[in-house]
């Protein structure tokens, strides 16, 4: 076994472990415990076409990674430059508090142009949170985050002013580790000018200030985040191990087409080692809390019967189908069964979605109906039943319900493919 070379940063008092045979059931006692080294978390646009719910899931399931901070690239309140009052601008900044005020450890504020955009915007954000630019070391590592809206417009500039300020911090922090950029727009992009295949069009390079502070880092390791364009892209830079990401969303507007198109919600973890930062990025819906799945979840769908029976006339197929429910939980519920019909589908349902109550003790009972009258080789794929409740705790409770019926009766007559019923083989089909 190749255990590989790794540095021994641990003490082996950290460990109380004893096997006395020459071969171990390890591969080596090196942890990685550098106290130096630290994991951290990135979140992007939350707005520019919000998403609602995204950024609150995100928040509670990265607390749960324990990273030892979270920062963000900016776009969190769903201002713009066309906000008139300062009174809805501060509401807007109650609601992320709120969801700030999930986390454990600390959040730092990065402003987008949804943020600050404009004098008001600006002006409220200095209120809440005193500076529009701010830079911080934290284990020999420095964090130089920026201010994209110097002109307070929606174009990217940096201003002669925050240039001297970036330059000044570059230049006291000069034997740091690493550095970090963090600024809203991916100004390296304008500056070179992009196509955008889709849009059939090119962007124009334009200088935004970004290239006197690009030249003074390219003396030293560093990275580079920002947000804004909703698509995530790793830009690499000529220096080794020095790369610039722009960022996807945390629940901003996004044509969510997949990880191959850079459109997802995530959000970015940076590990910093002795060799420098490891990026991986976390998919929202990929964090799945403890309670994913719990005992009361299971009794729910205990309790919970779909029954059906079909009836086949000539091409016609109906299904009567009843649902049950016996609460046998410790609280009242509440919620929606709703039948999930493929598109285009010629599938029938009566009715299409049921309202459902029922309080602890309680039992109910309903009937409905599908039906289907269209080509047999699009009878397939088969509607679903969604059922959906909540507790008087909050709590939700979901059950997807297949349709307890054989069609391969249907089918079989027709000649078409026959379907594996769960817990049998699929059937054979008779040689002529």
């Amino acid at each position: 076994m190749n255990h590989g070379h790794r540095h021994d940063h641990s003490s082996k008092q950290d460990i109380q472990i004893q096997v006395e045979t020459e071969k171990k059931p390890w591969t080596h006692l090196n942890f990685h415990n550098d106290p130096n080294n630290f994991q951290f978390a990135i979140v992007s646009d939350r707005t520019g076409g919000l998403r609602p719910g995204v950024f609150p899931k995100a928040i509670k399931r990265l607390n749960s990674l324990e990273p030892e901070f979270v920062i963000t690239v900016g776009d969190l309140i769903t201002a713009n430059r066309h906000t008139k009052d300062e009174p809805t601008a501060h509401k807007m900044w109650d609601e992320m508090d709120s969801f700030i005020g999930e986390l454990d450890m600390p959040f730092f504020y990065l402003a987008g142009n949804h943020d600050n955009g404009s004098p008001l915007l600006s002006k409220v954000w200095k209120e809440r949170f005193g500076v529009e630019r701010y830079h911080f070391v934290y284990k020999d590592v420095l964090f130089l985050c920026m201010n994209a809206q110097d002109s307070q417009d929606f174009k990217a500039v940096i201003e002669q002013e925050q240039q001297d300020w970036a330059l000044q911090v570059l230049e006291e922090n000069q034997d740091v580790r690493w550095t970090f950029v963090f600024i809203h727009q991916p100004v390296w992009v304008y500056e070179k000018g992009v196509p955008i295949n889709e849009g059939g069009r090119t962007l124009e390079a334009r200088e935004t200030g970004w290239q006197p502070i690009e030249d003074a880092l390219q003396s030293r390791p560093h990275t580079a985040f920002a947000g804004h364009v909703h698509q995530y892209v790793k830009y690499k830079q000529k220096k080794p191990n020095t790369n610039y990401y722009s960022l996807a969303t945390t629940g901003g507007g996004s044509g969510m087409r997949g990880t191959d198109f850079g459109e997802f919600d995530h959000a970015t973890w940076v590990t910093m080692t002795d060799d420098g930062p490891k990026v991986t990025n976390l998919l929202i819906d990929g964090i799945l809390p403890d309670d994913v799945n719990t005992e009361a979840d299971e009794i729910f769908r205990g309790l919970l019967n779909l029954s059906a029976s079909m009836i086949t006339r000539d091409d016609v197929v109906e299904v009567d189908l009843k649902l049950s429910f016996d609460n046998k939980l410790k609280h009242d519920l509440s919620g929606k069964s709703e039948w999930e019909i493929p598109v285009l589908s010629d599938w029938k349902a009566s009715p299409s979605s049921l309202e459902l109550t029922s309080n602890k003790g309680e039992a109910f009972e309903h009937k409905l109906k599908l039906t289907f009258a269209g080509d047999p080789k699009k009878i397939l794929p088969l509607p679903k039943l969604i059922t959906k409740m909540i507790d008087d705790h909050g709590d939700e409770y979901t059950m997807h319900h297949t349709l307890p019926i054989d069609i391969n009766a249907y089918l079989g007559k027709r000649g078409l493919p026959l379907q594996e019923v769960k817990g049998k083989k699929k059937p054979k089909k008779k040689k002529k």
